[in-house]
């Protein structure tokens, strides 16, 4: 599971404290457009001098603690660090702002006369309904030595496979080398890949073995599934933390079981397909279920999200 699914129940469930009341956690829409701004700013930084700034400060110690200091809200990602020459990355950063995840990669390298050019991706992960959103961003770039600053010749919000260096001098993308295809994930982006089959193969590196396995199918479909299972288990996060926190003591007021069920509902139909019956029978409604029976007030008068989902998906059919 993507790490913004692990994440995401916190920015979009209902947090309930012991002896309080819910209350909805909320993103401020200036506060939001400002940090995916100042993280968009610094993504362009890295591919440009975080690498010479990484030697700089010393490594990732010293390289998170400079992006923290001179490009606020934005962190590099909390637990995860940047990478550089190891673990089979050139260059790995994560970055995060404002529950919107960028990691930047470094995916391939060739050493020309005119000098050292490269391919980097920046894949986009949000953990909520963002104004940002799920995609790559893609990139290639120039220096004069591996530890140099970059120059950034082209971006693109598709898969760049080839870029003229000089009239009929071609620097290609490498789509046969496994290695480097299943840094991209690009299986989970089919939109970021619109001419390319690359989005059909789910091309996986095993963290410990080393060993890759290439499976074809369908992008689309595979990213639908996945979404759907983030979802899923993003309701029942937000199940699971109303229950510990009613069993605390917490109360809920009719006007914030309303909140809950339209965000669960907002949370439900984010995939933009029609939730089929059979699912909606097993799953979905047994989890309204359940949030239901926690607090008995809520059934008198709650916000019908049950029936309202029923339309929205009859309506889609």
């Amino acid at each position: 599971m993507k790490r913004r699914m692990q994440l995401g129940w916190l920015a979009l469930m209902l947090v309930v404290s012991p002896g309080g009341h819910a209350d909805k956690l909320t993103v401020d829409a200036f506060f939001e457009r400002r940090a995916i701004r100042m993280i968009k700013a610094a993504t362009v930084w890295v591919i440009e001098e975080g690498i010479p700034t990484y030697y700089r400060e010393g490594g990732s110690k010293g390289f998170d603690q400079y992006v923290y200091k001179n490009w606020l809200p934005v962190s590099s990602g909390g637990r995860d660090v940047p990478v550089i020459e190891d673990k089979g990355h050139l260059a790995w950063f994560p970055l995060a702002s404002g529950g919107v995840h960028y990691n930047i990669h470094n995916l391939y390298r060739e050493t020309r006369p005119g000098g050292i050019y490269e391919f980097w991706i920046v894949r986009v992960g949000t953990d909520y309904d963002s104004l940002d959103r799920a995609r790559c961003m893609f990139y290639v770039t120039r220096a004069d030595e591996v530890r140099g600053r970059r120059e950034i010749l082209h971006k693109s919000d598709r898969l760049i496979e080839r870029y003229e260096v000089e009239p009929g001098t071609y620097f290609e993308f490498p789509v046969d080398d496994m290695d480097v295809v299943s840094k991209m994930e690009a299986w989970r982006y089919p939109e970021s890949y619109p001419d390319s089959d690359l989005k059909n193969l789910k091309v996986v590196k095993h963290w410990r073995t080393g060993r890759i396995t290439v499976e074809r199918g369908d992008g689309e479909q595979w990213a639908y599934e996945e979404d759907r299972d983030g979802y899923r288990m993003l309701l029942s996060e937000t199940v699971r933390a109303f229950r510990r926190g009613i069993k605390a003591g917490a109360t809920v007021s009719e006007e914030e079981w309303e909140d809950i069920y339209e965000g669960l509902v907002r949370i439900m139909n984010r995939s933009g397909r029609p939730i089929k019956e059979k699912d909606w029978k097993k799953y979905y409604k047994r989890q309204f279920d359940k949030l239901e029976r926690l607090d008995k007030t809520a059934a008198k008068t709650r916000f019908d999200a049950k029936e309202r989902l029923n339309i929205e998906w009859k309506d889609k059919k």
